[in-house]
């Protein structure tokens, strides 16, 4: 601007001008987007941002951070994870493309290197008390996911309600009941054991609402089933016996029994 005052016709001056005007309506158009839910619109506005001048780091950093959030309310993490990772090629020390990029990481249950993200954010800002708690939530991501994942075994979502719960056992309990896999090869039952093992431990977890939320909230195994459950623990019986109690109570809605010794037995086709 300066220079075109001094020399009104300076063509390079007039173009440099209009190539910042073009790059500062895009990144608001997409902010203004992205702050009314309009990801599709954002994320075209910050593309078009980024294709104006590629040796401008600092500013093509904060857009790809931009467009990385945009990217995330559309629950696209792993994509957002590589606008992070563009942003941090150009401005290694961006504390939000850190952050952001941890964010992804968590969200596609890689937790160890997320917590390192964070600690190095930490690194950055110390007085951060905000990172701070984001490095502890993280730590206790990385401590739940190195326990057995009930509900990718169950595979159910995180918010199942109770009667979700007990369809996925249900579904799963059959498929790996060992009378299905009598003919199988010991190699086959060994693997079926184990999953209709698991199968169980995971129902008796996640179909008590207190051993749940002790679950959820990061406890081990073990402190959840030594909490006062006396020795009787589901986790700790043998699975058939859990899956005759499912059965016996009628627990979707069959029926099948007077009690848990009721002597069902079940064949499979």
């Amino acid at each position: 601007q300066e220079a075109l005052r001094v020399d009104p016709d300076h063509s390079r001056s007039r173009e440099g001008l209009k190539l910042l005007k073009a790059m500062e309506k895009a990144k608001t158009g997409g902010n203004a987007a992205f702050k009314e839910g309009k990801c599709n619109d954002a994320i075209q506005l910050y593309t078009e941002a980024l294709s104006y001048d590629p040796q401008n780091f600092v500013y093509n950093a904060t857009v790809y951070c931009n467009r990385a959030a945009a990217k995330m309310l559309q629950k696209k993490y792993s994509e957002a994870l590589e606008d992070c990772n563009l942003s941090l090629k150009l401005n290694s020390s961006y504390v939000k493309a850190i952050t952001r990029r941890a964010e992804c990481l968590i969200q596609v249950e890689q937790y160890e290197e997320a917590v390192r993200e964070i600690e190095r954010a930490c690194q950055l800002e110390p007085d951060n008390r905000e990172y701070r708690q984001r490095l502890k939530d993280a730590k206790l991501e990385l401590k739940k996911s190195q326990r057995k994942n009930y509900y990718k075994i169950l595979e159910v979502a995180k918010d199942a309600d109770e009667g979700e719960v007990k369809k996925a056992y249900k579904r799963a309990a059959l498929k790996y009941h060992p009378d299905k896999w009598a003919n199988a090869t010991d190699e086959e039952k060994e693997s079926a054991e184990k999953a209709f093992k698991d199968i169980g431990e995971a129902y008796s977890v996640l179909s008590d609402p207190q051993k749940k939320r002790r679950y959820d909230a990061g406890q081990d195994i073990e402190e959840i089933e030594g909490g006062g459950c006396g020795g009787g623990c589901h986790a700790e019986m043998d699975p058939n016996q859990i899956f005759q109690m499912f059965m016996n109570q009628g627990a979707f809605g069959g029926g099948g029994g007077g009690g848990p010794g009721g002597g069902m037995h079940f064949r499979f086709q």
